[in-house]
């Protein structure tokens, strides 16, 4: 078998014997490179690019790519990352017996981190399917305890949960939504409310969602709410960026 791609991934599964083959190439021009299999050999052409070959059982090959990227990737490592949000429930189900059964979910798949959506704050968005009437910006002028821990969800407050989660060898991440009333003007807000969770819980995983990108300003302010975080933590604070609907960029849009 001769397979030529850019920047690939190959599980190959002996469905005898039960023993895989996993490949991993880095290259970014499939032209300069071949990878040949033939009776369980594997003989590759790279060109200059690294390539990593693993061998592993047929039901092995996800873990041992997750450990490869967790090591080559290394200190922003790869994460394997679970989110409330996928129960369709939206927040009405988001509460401290909740999070603690996804952290054992979690931790029985192997995940890395366990992010809790919408739902674990006291203000109300237009998001909920719990109550009407939410915002989805505004939230200062909305509600001044808008991102403070419910605490009818969460009647201990989130250290139960994030302790938990420690024990299980796992990290908690959590929902926000930047402000992006009047041009992102309340950014530097933004900043010092997710520096609370970073500093009282070891929170560094952010969903950032409800964005809207009006304008230049907006964008400047936005990028320099993230980069200030980032500065700050000296890089230990790591989003992901929600694409799925409003005028919004992702990562690569200002991935240098």
């Amino acid at each position: 078998i001769i397979f030529r791609e850019a920047s690939y991934i190959f599980f190959i599964k002996n469905t005898v014997s039960g023993n895989a083959i996993v490949v991993i190439s880095e290259t970014p021009d499939y032209q300069k490179s071949t990878i040949k299999i033939h009776n369980n050999q594997v003989k590759l052409d790279n060109g200059h690019y690294g390539v990593a070959i693993g061998f592993c059982k047929n039901d092995e090959c996800e873990w041992l790519c997750r450990e490869y990227y967790r090591h080559a990737r290394r200190p922003k490592g790869l994460v394997t990352m679970s989110n409330t949000w996928g129960d369709r429930n939206g927040r009405t189900r988001v509460s401290d017996e909740f999070i603690r059964l996804e952290i054992d979910s979690a931790a029985d798949l192997g995940l890395d981190v366990v992010q809790i959506d919408d739902g674990w704050l006291t203000g109300i968005t237009a998001n909920s399917l719990r109550k009407k009437g939410g915002v989805w910006e505004g939230f200062y002028a909305d509600n001044d305890d808008f991102w403070k821990v419910n605490e009818e969800r969460f009647p201990n407050g989130l250290e139960p949960v994030v302790e938990k989660a420690k024990k299980h060898g796992l990290e908690m991440g959590l929902w926000f939504g930047p402000d992006s009333s009047n041009d992102f003007e309340n950014y530097k807000k933004d900043v010092e409310t997710l520096m609370h969770f970073y500093n009282t819980y070891g929170i560094r995983y952010f969903k950032l969602d409800g964005v809207k990108i009006r304008s230049k300003l907006c964008e400047m302010r936005f990028i320099e709410f993230m980069q200030e975080l980032v500065n700050r933590t000296k890089g230990d604070m790591r989003f992901n960026l929600d694409v799925t609907a409003e005028d919004r960029f992702g990562y690569m849009y200002n991935a240098a």
